[in-house]
């Protein structure tokens, strides 16, 4: 009995020291080195959604900025097409762009990238992201920010 209350006890320990030593793969991500260089970008998609469902009819996705490049240096800096450029920041696959026009600001993406592929991520949280992306939408997609829906893009770009 006693044995087996040992045994039970030292599995219980190497069971927690083993789950609490495993870490989120997510955070060790560095992009800081495969980000330089051109992108360009394809087309931007956009939907929302509701507490995880996609509401119907809310899904679309526009050309607008398909082809515009989309450059990052060693430096911080970034520039789009030569209309826009600013700073950006990277930490594990959060991208922060600082846009020098202020009235563009700050936009947090969600970046992942393999091989020759990037993608960018965000939520809206208001018209600004949108413009930037060169997609105007009608006042009836905001009202669902309203409703506690989630509105987000996603755009897809190349190595040039």
């Amino acid at each position: 009995m006693k044995q087996f209350r040992f045994l039970m006890i030292a599995t219980m320990i190497a069971s927690i020291a083993f789950f609490s030593s495993c870490s989120d793969d997510d955070d060790d991500v560095d992009y800081s080195d495969t980000i330089l260089g051109e992108w360009v970008s394809g087309a931007t998609s956009i939907q929302a959604t509701l507490y995880g469902v996609t509401i119907p009819n809310t899904q679309t996705s526009s050309d607008a900025t398909s082809g515009t490049v989309w450059e990052f240096t060693s430096g911080g800096k970034f520039y789009i097409s030569g209309t826009e450029s600013g700073t950006y920041s990277l930490e594990g696959s959060k991208l922060t762009l600082s846009y020098l026009d202020s009235s563009n600001g700050t936009v947090d993406y969600t970046i992942s990238i393999s091989g020759d592929a990037m993608s960018l991520s965000s939520k809206v949280v208001d018209s600004s992201i949108l413009s930037l992306l060169g997609i105007s939408l009608s006042d009836s997609w905001f009202s669902y920010l309203t409703t506690g829906a989630e509105i987000s893009t996603s755009v897809n770009f190349t190595r040039q």
